[in-house]
């Protein structure tokens, strides 16, 4: 097969990706509300607080947004609700505190993009990808699209509606 595979990433994966996209050379790069850059604290007592039981903000964030999740996952079938409790079961919670303290001391930065690339932003995109940062990215020739009425597992809620928002990438 000649063609390069697309490389998508989403979340916390799609903020390692664009390290690793100049060697991984697709036609296409995809980007699903990727972690490029997350409002935690880096300086102060705010942040020695946060950075003390980082676990602990995320559950107080997650709280605030459990009751859209909730609508979400009604209309998950039972077996995406059943891969999605093993996904969370299984998931490295270690690792998290790592990756968000690496997002938060070094946040993507707004550049033209090493090959074609696209970046979609659920309802909830502006907590990993703010208003500024996609204008930027926009500016920069990243094509920045939106499914506001969706949340932050947008595929697992609306396969359909997400797959059509990319469809004429592949």
């Amino acid at each position: 097969m000649s063609r390069r595979p697309e490389r998508p990433g989403h979340s916390l994966g799609g903020a390692i990706v664009p390290r690793a996209i100049g060697r991984l050379a697709p036609k296409h790069a995809l980007y699903l509300d990727p972690g490029f850059r997350l409002a935690l604290p880096t300086s102060g007592l705010r942040a020695r607080l946060y950075w003390a039981a980082p676990l602990v903000g995320l559950l107080l964030s997650a709280l605030g947004r459990r009751d859209q999740w909730r609508c979400a996952e009604a209309a998950h079938t039972p077996r995406t609700r059943e891969l999605t409790a093993r996904a969370k079961r299984d998931f490295d919670r270690s690792m998290i505190s790592a990756v968000y303290r690496d997002i938060a001391h070094h946040p993507f930065p707004a550049a033209a993009p090493e090959v074609p690339s696209t970046v979609v932003l659920s309802g909830e995109g502006e907590a990993v990808v703010p208003a500024d940062l996609a204008a930027d990215l926009a500016r920069h020739g990243w094509d920045v699209r939106r499914l506001p009425d969706l949340t932050h597992e947008f595929w697992l809620e609306n396969a359909p509606r997400t797959t059509e928002a990319v469809a004429d990438l592949f």
